[in-house]
């Protein structure tokens, strides 16, 4: 019995060794934490590198004064057809933040198959930057002739909702792709709305 005893109070000892060896030590959820965070810069790290990213990639600088301008190809959508589009948009505006732009959007739109075809057009729009290049945009504003096949040229208020990625391969240039909606509501209350594809240019001037 005595020796069963021992026995047993040995077997304790050992297991409560073996697991005080293998106790998850303190802050290890933490160091684990930071691990993760450190991987993540070290993946970014190497792309950058792979893709040979200069300073003004990784961290582009937006706030200051910008010139610009765009070409777009879409179609105002209707019940049972659509109306192909084409546009040409200058923009110009400023940098509230590297990651904030606003400015003003005008141009032309012509619409194809309809009388009357060829409209001016301008936004108030503001574009925020979530990552890098990628962006979000929104504008406001009004259309000389929102169309509709049959019904007579009337103007629209209204504005855009976009999404788009801008790429930099000069300090002061950036080329981007978006598509955008466009919703209208003419002054007879009927609403027009579009689906747009485009791609431009900005210029970048910073402020010293």
């Amino acid at each position: 019995m005595q020796r069963f005893a021992l026995g047993l109070m040995v077997s304790l000892a050992s297991v409560g060794a073996s697991a005080h060896a293998h106790a998850t030590p303190p802050g290890l959820s933490i160091a684990g934490d930071g691990s993760r965070e450190e991987r993540r810069a070290a993946r970014r790290q190497e792309f950058d590198e792979r893709h040979h990213l200069e300073d003004f990639q990784r961290e582009p600088k937006r706030k200051g004064f910008y010139i610009g301008s765009s070409l777009s190809t879409g179609m105002t959508l209707e019940h049972d057809s659509f109306i192909p589009s084409v546009g040409y948009r200058f923009d110009i505006g400023g940098g509230l933040s590297d990651r904030v732009t606003l400015g003003i959007s005008g141009g032309i739109t012509g619409h194809q198959g309809i009388d009357s075809s060829v409209a001016g057009v301008a936004d108030l729009v503001v574009r925020g930057f979530v990552h890098r290049g990628l962006f979000l945009q929104l504008g406001l504003g009004a259309t000389s002739h929102a169309p509709q096949r049959d019904l007579t040229k009337r103007p629209g208020i209204g504005g855009i909702a976009g999404i788009g990625y801008e790429f930099r391969p000069l300090r002061v240039l950036g080329v981007s792709i978006g598509a955008d909606y466009e919703g209208r509501v003419r002054t007879d209350g009927v609403y027009t709305h579009a689906v747009l594809l485009g791609v431009g240019l900005r210029a970048y001037f910073e402020f010293q």
